[in-house]
Parts: structure tokens; C-alpha cells; sequence
């Protein structure tokens, strides 16, 4: 509901809604900004001792952090 504004919207609603919005805003896709798979394992290490980690309320292991890079790219 927080993103959308409906009362019964969904994950799905909310992914949409994000995609929508990175598409109107004009933000590049990983691949736009030269990233590539080989690129994960860096990203991943910088991303688990970055500050906004350490106060995510929602520990991320290394699987999880590559399952939403893939799913990104």
C-alpha cells in the first residue's frame, strides 16, 4: 500500500510500480551502467560492509545479494 497507494495492492503491484518508475525517471539498467556478471563478487563484498547493510533490518547473505543482482540484470 505504501508505494502504490492501494489499499490491496501486492509484491507484485509494488515491483511494478518501482519498474514503472525507474523506467519514467530514466534510470539505466546494470548492464546500461557497463556492469557485468563478473562484476557480482565485488559488488557483493563492497554491499555487505556498506553502512545502509549494517542498518538494513533484513540480513542479506552473499546467495541472496547475487539472486537479486541476476534478477536485475
Amino acid at each position: 500500500q505504501g508505494l502504490t497507494g492501494g489499499r490491496n495492492a501486492t509484491v507484485a503491484d509494488g515491483v511494478v510500480w518501482v519498474s514503472d518508475l525507474a523506467q519514467a525517471l530514466h534510470i539505466p539498467g546494470l548492464t546500461e551502467m557497463g556492469i557485468t556478471r563478473a562484476d557480482f563478487p565485488r559488488i557483493i563484498e563492497k554491499s555487505k560492509v556498506s553502512s545502509s547493510m549494517q542498518k538494513n533490518p533484513v540480513k542479506l547473505d552473499e546467495t541472496t545479494l547475487e539472486m537479486i543482482l541476476e534478477e536485475a540484470f
